[in-house]
């Protein structure tokens, strides 16, 4: 064809082809291919793509494992998949839903300032608590202490509560162990403030405020745009709180509410940029016998998510870790048919490549997830915002693997055989 082209959706990909004699297209042709319409194609080899059904040389093209790569297109009828899509319409909807009571919010803790906020829930939840430490920490200069929902009434005590507050995180408001933890915290005196995507929920009916995230109906029982507002609700309250309370300038506000306000766009970009690349790599996850994944600071968090979906979708066994707490006794494991995903914070220091080349060392493939368009990584998720809301963006990548990951393994990302959506 002769013409080098950029990331291009799926559709006139299958156009081109049509149009092509010889019914296939080099990869050397494409450029980045943006997955997302509907067509079937499928590899010939390692770099000829063709739509299943296509004459080719005289024969009839068929996604036969034994001569073809996995179908690219059979994730459309994924809730998984479109609830990804749908996360940037969702943020913007989220930003315009919790903007008030955020607000509100804020301005009675301004009055009295908790001595320090508990930040509680359980599996994704939990993690998007332990990134909301980070944006609370900065833009609030208050304590806050993110807690697992389950552990709450054993690792607070009544006495070194007095004068805290807890934000308990549930999609639904009805996890039993979140709703355990918002109880003995109202037990304890402390103000609770309920983030949940059911405003009906028990979360939100025991709670002082309810933050209502606005992530929509979500099918799959793999959260993934619950996830992500969630993760812009508390960063928007922690900016809010620092306003009213003095801790932020004006100018920093202002920064801040411009970062929030990009992050939409910005996740709608990452998903287009790390589409095809996910996929691609997703094959090397599929048949490993562990996955480990690793972020440091801001993008911790990001890890433990990670592995969730790649345990909850993928059904692989995968552990998130700090990155450097890897070095103290799990790096044993490492050898071949083990990955390695680091997802580099946005401030990487030299020594985050210096831990990597250890890993490689030892065999394992590692994967990296730079912050930086100017980094040589495996996947860019690259993004101007705050450091403290760069989770939001990372996140996309470690959804899109997993969910790959799944499909290339036959599995239903939607429904995990033995999880539901609501753990009682």
């Amino acid at each position: 064809m002769g013409v080098k082209m950029g990331s291009i959706p799926l559709r006139e990909v299958v156009g081109m082809l049509s149009t092509t004699p010889s019914k296939v297209i080099h990869r050397s042709d494409l450029g980045d291919i943006r997955v997302g319409q509907s067509a079937d194609l499928v590899f010939l080899d390692r770099d000829t793509l063709s739509v299943v059904g296509s004459l080719v040389g005289g024969r009839q093209v068929f996604a036969n494992p034994d001569y073809a790569k996995p179908s690219l297109t059979k994730h459309l009828a994924s809730s998984m998949y479109n609830e990804v899509l749908e996360q940037p319409s969702r943020l913007g909807e989220t930003l315009k839903g919790i903007k008030e009571v955020c607000i509100d919010i804020a301005r009675e803790f301004s009055r009295k300032p908790p001595r320090i906020f508990y930040l509680v829930g359980s599996g994704s939840s939990y993690h998007a608590a332990v990134s909301a430490r980070f944006a609370f920490k900065r833009f609030t200069g208050e304590l806050s202490a993110p807690v697992p929902a389950s552990e709450f009434p054993s690792w607070v005590g009544d006495g070194e509560a007095e004068g805290g507050a807890m934000i308990a995180v549930s999609q639904s408001g009805e996890s039993t162990d979140t709703v355990r933890a918002a109880e003995k915290a109202k037990s304890m005196g402390l103000p609770v403030i309920g983030v949940t995507n059911n405003p009906d929920s028990t979360i939100s009916r025991i709670s002082n405020w309810a933050i209502t995230i606005g992530a929509g109906a979500e099918r799959a029982v793999t959260a993934t745009k619950s996830f992500t507002c969630s993760l812009l609700s508390l960063y928007t309250l922690a900016v809010e709180v620092g306003r009213e309370s003095g801790h932020l300038s004006e100018d920093l506000y202002y920064n801040a509410k411009l970062s929030l306000a990009s992050i939409p766009s910005e996740v709608s970009k990452c998903v287009s940029e790390c589409e095809w690349r996910t996929y691609t790599l997703s094959e090397e996850l599929v048949s490993a016998k562990a996955v480990f994944t690793m972020g440091s600071g801001v993008t911790y968090p990001v890890a433990l998510e990670a592995s969730l979906k790649l345990k909850e979708a993928a059904n692989l066994y995968a552990e998130g870790f700090a990155l450097r707490e890897f070095l103290h006794g799990p790096m044993q494991l490492l050898g071949e048919n083990t990955v390695v995903v680091v997802f580099e914070p946005p401030a990487a220091t030299p020594d985050v490549g210096e831990v990597v080349d250890k890993f490689r060392k030892y065999g394992s493939r590692v994967i990296t997830v730079s912050a930086s368009q100017d980094e040589v990584a495996d996947i860019v998720a690259a993004s101007s915002v705050e450091e403290e809301f760069y989770p939001v963006i990372a996140t996309v990548p470690a959804q899109l693997l997993a969910l790959f990951s799944s499909l290339r393994r036959s599995l239903d990302p939607d429904n995990p055989s033995k999880l539901s959506k609501v753990v009682r």
